[in-house]
């Protein structure tokens, strides 16, 4: 998790932002949403497709309301608002819109929020 954080914080996490800028590809719009450039912060955060598993968070009214311009505002204000339990399920929900964008980039299929968000309560997750 540490390493997703760095990558996600630092601008080597490979969306399409990132991408762009290398020359890898030649747009940065979200594919999932084309709302907004991919970056790690509408990826994983403010993409509507990630608000579905977020949403279901307990702690997502304490973070919804702020308008974050990078992934790194978005941790410090979560690292000053939330309890370390929460920051913890944070980063894996974090994680995990991650993992779940990467799937249907690579034409895999999307999993529902309450699937995934049942599957941190098995393994014994606040939700």
């Amino acid at each position: 998790m540490q390493h997703f954080l760095w990558r996600c914080s630092t601008g080597y996490m490979p969306c399409k932002e990132a991408l762009l800028k290398r020359k890898i590809v030649n747009e940065a719009g979200c594919f999932r949403c084309w709302q907004a450039v991919e970056s790690p912060l509408h990826a994983t955060w403010t993409c509507v497709c990630s608000g579905a598993v977020m949403e279901k968070a307990s702690f997502y009214s304490k973070l919804a309301s702020g308008q974050y311009t990078s992934f790194t505002q978005l941790m410090e204000v979560a690292l000053q608002k939330l309890t370390v339990d929460e920051v913890k399920l944070l980063v894996i929900l974090l994680w995990i819109n991650w993992n779940e964008r990467n799937a249907v980039f690579h034409g895999g299929s999307v999993t529902a929020a309450d699937v995934l968000l049942m599957v941190l309560l098995l393994c014994g997750l606040p939700s």
